[in-house]
């Protein structure tokens, strides 16, 4: 005997056909509306985006502006078909700041916390705008956006992550660094800087490095320690003035310390001391790299 026949006889009901039809409509009916009940609760911006959260913890920790926000997500087309996911590669993070135009995706951001889940339905032009579409999408396609926000963090929080990562690649530079020299047959023959620079001597220079004032001219071929090249500089010199720091913080080093007139000498820098935990362009975060730098002249600020 089926359990819902054992419910029908306690109510005293007929076991019949059309009793049993009747109670198995009555509780798919039911169970319809306990669904359209218990479904996402879909909000609309009003200005082309609407939303609904899968997941959402009152007790969460909320995010507020210039808070940063750690998220996974992937966008698909209204055809389901992945247009990007971040599950294959790490989450990104990106900072809560005001709405820079109705219908921006922070207009939904603002209303998140940590652990929650959310669908966002949107444009691909509001959501990939002023930029580039991706490969077969036109700025009407319908994309539906799903977000998991793994990580609600402050500034503090954030700029204290920063740090703790910085000084975890300190070693681990160091460490590949000298790997790379080990596998050259240079380590003995290069110098380590107190900074942390490594630096080899093709070709020594005359005279004293350069003073904070100071002009320098110079060629650099820049290169990841694998040997791969990302930027030459061997045509023309380029030149900066010492301590106006903008440029890399291992050239103001080396260049203050290290490198003379003539001289011809390789440079490992320690992440830190180049393009540090932004990267930039093809550059990765946390990247030692390496620059052969053949200074043409030093041209002292007191001449």
């Amino acid at each position: 005997m089926t359990q819902l026949h054992k419910v029908v006889q306690v109510f005293g009901a007929q076991a019949d056909r059309w009793s049993v039809d009747r109670v198995w409509s009555w509780l798919v009916a039911s169970a319809l509306l306990w669904l359209v009940g218990c479904g996402p609760k879909w909000e609309d911006t009003g200005h082309g985006m609407k939303y609904a959260f899968y997941a959402q913890s009152s007790k969460a920790k909320k995010a507020v502006l210039n808070d940063w926000l750690r998220i996974d997500y992937t966008v698909r087309k209204h055809n389901g078909d992945t247009v990007v996911t971040t599950y294959k590669t790490a989450p990104i993070e990106q900072q809560l700041l005001n709405p820079p135009f109705p219908g921006a995706l922070e207009t939904v951001l603002v209303k998140v916390g940590e652990g929650d889940s959310l669908e966002v339905v949107v444009s691909a032009g509001l959501f990939y705008p002023n930029q580039e579409l991706p490969k077969n999408l036109q700025a009407d396609d319908t994309l539906h956006v799903f977000l998991k926000i793994r990580k609600v963090l402050s500034p503090q929080e954030k700029q204290a992550g920063i740090q703790k990562e910085i000084m975890a690649h300190v070693k681990i530079d160091d460490d590949s660094i000298r790997a790379n020299l080990k596998t050259r047959g240079l380590l003995e023959a290069a110098k380590k800087h107190s900074s942390g620079i490594y630096y080899y001597v093709h070709t020594e220079g005359k005279g004293q490095p350069a003073n904070v004032g100071d002009s320098v001219a110079f060629y650099y071929h820049g290169s990841y320690l694998n040997g791969n090249a990302f930027d030459i500089q061997d045509k023309a010199p380029i030149g900066f003035v010492l301590g106006k720091k903008r440029v890399l913080p291992g050239w103001e080093i080396a260049f203050d310390d290290i490198l003379t007139e003539g001289s011809q000498i390789s440079i490992y820098l320690p992440s830190h001391l180049a393009f540090g935990y932004k990267g930039r362009d093809l550059i990765p975060p946390f990247a030692p790299l390496k620059f052969q730098i053949g200074v043409k002249a030093i041209v002292r600020a007191k001449q």
